[in-house]
């Protein structure tokens, strides 16, 4: 794409065009792109909640952000890993889990 992406637009105007839809500076001048209503930002207390939710227990405070790995304890195993919580959040869990076979089915009636 030459030039960047197209214009969000708002709909057709009389003539048929499309009119694009304004952008407040202050949402595009800090991350173009960014929606802080779909990524409201997380507390340390609100990540570490998390976190043990996802059967972690950081060892460090909260780098800030749910992309950094983050230094954390299996409360399972005890295995030291380094998880970012956008990875816990998505379902990823430690390799003692993962390496856990699957029930089978229950047998059908």
């Amino acid at each position: 794409m030459v030039g960047g992406p197209a214009p969000l637009t708002g709909g057709d105007d009389a003539t048929g065009q499309s009119e694009p839809v304004p952008v407040p500076p202050e949402a595009s001048a800090a991350r173009p792109g960014w929606d802080r209503r779909r990524h409201p930002p997380v507390t340390p207390a609100e990540a570490t909640a998390e976190m043990l939710e996802a059967g972690y227990e950081p060892i460090e405070s909260y780098p800030g952000r749910a992309s950094v790995a983050w230094s954390c304890r299996c409360t399972t195993c005890g295995a030291a890993r380094r998880v970012k919580l956008s990875e816990a959040r998505a379902g990823q869990r430690c390799h003692h889990v993962r390496n856990v076979p699957l029930l089978p089915p229950p047998p059908r009636p």
